[in-house]
């Protein structure tokens, strides 16, 4: 089942994220966990460029394959069609739309997620490619919903996301070490 998803992200420092992660846990009760995403894209990385995400997430015991796709900015949101499938098990290759799809990497994110009011907030330290940065997402219901008071670090222009900051840094590294 393909369903809309609508998010606002901004990177942190790690001093932002300290900062918000001591604001939040006084404010409400979070909860804690380790997420990996690992990404799978074919060798030309055909699903990127084509500004979508395959990847296969590993969350409290439970596995999923997810695509999203659609993607597009609204007022600070991003808006993209998503769909998520339980597995059994992690796959060394994934068909999809007859092409063959390999690991290309992983994210490993350290999540700590609090409910405000109707909004989920995760405050996110993410470990990849020898990179370590931090995030705040923010789950709305619709692209113009207004954020409380504690969350106006929103009203700068929003960062791009874990994927786009995973496939920047390999594709640097990549043309970093390419014999010449």
């Amino acid at each position: 089942m393909t369903v809309n998803e609508f998010e606002r992200k901004k990177i942190l420092t790690k001093e932002e994220y300290d900062a918000l992660l001591i604001k939040m846990s006084k404010v409400v009760v979070g909860h804690s966990f380790i997420q990996v995403n690992y990404y799978y894209d074919t060798s030309t990385l055909t699903y990127s460029n084509a500004n979508e995400t395959v990847r296969v997430r590993l969350k409290e015991s439970n596995i999923t394959f997810e695509r999203k796709f659609g993607k597009q900015f609204f007022n600070k949101t991003c808006i993209s069609k998503e769909t998520a499938t339980s597995i059994e098990t992690l796959p060394k290759t994934i068909i999809l739309d007859g092409n063959e799809l390999t690991l290309i990497g992983n994210m490993v994110t350290f999540r700590s997620n609090f409910q405000l009011e109707t909004f989920t907030v995760s405050l996110d330290k993410n470990y990849y490619l020898g990179i370590i940065d931090y995030e705040i997402e923010v789950e709305v219901e619709s692209e113009r919903v207004e954020l409380p008071t504690i969350l106006r670090i929103f009203e700068e222009k929003a960062s791009s996301g874990k994927y786009s900051r995973f496939i920047t840094a390999l594709t640097s590294m990549t043309n970093t070490y390419q014999v010449k």
